[in-house]
């Protein structure tokens, strides 16, 4: 995520399921990724907190964060959980139960 005032930045507080911090991995710089493209994406842990906190988003059952911004930003949830089931099916081992 990216945030344009400072204070917004500061007073984001990521939810379980949102994986490590990534900001000034050299990975993820715009030049990085510009010259490589991503590499693979590193394989992270599933805690069950993480995962719930992932199922009460989608069900729209969590807390939201406060924004700082007048500027309102559209969440399309479907559109997330697409994604979300598209990644777990590319990293599950193919032919092994989950």
């Amino acid at each position: 995520m990216e945030f344009a005032p400072d204070e917004e930045a500061s007073a984001f507080r990521p939810l379980e399921w949102f994986g490590p911090e990534v900001t000034g991995h050299p990975r993820y710089t715009h030049r990085s990724i510009g010259l490589r493209g991503l590499d693979a994406a590193p394989e992270i842990p599933l805690s069950d907190a993480a995962l719930n906190s992932l199922i009460d988003t989608l069900d729209g059952h969590s807390a939201v964060q406060a924004r700082t911004s007048s500027d309102a930003v559209a969440v399309n949830l479907d559109e997330i959980e697409d994604a979300m089931m598209r990644d777990m099916e590319r990293t599950l081992p193919k032919g092994k139960p989950a």
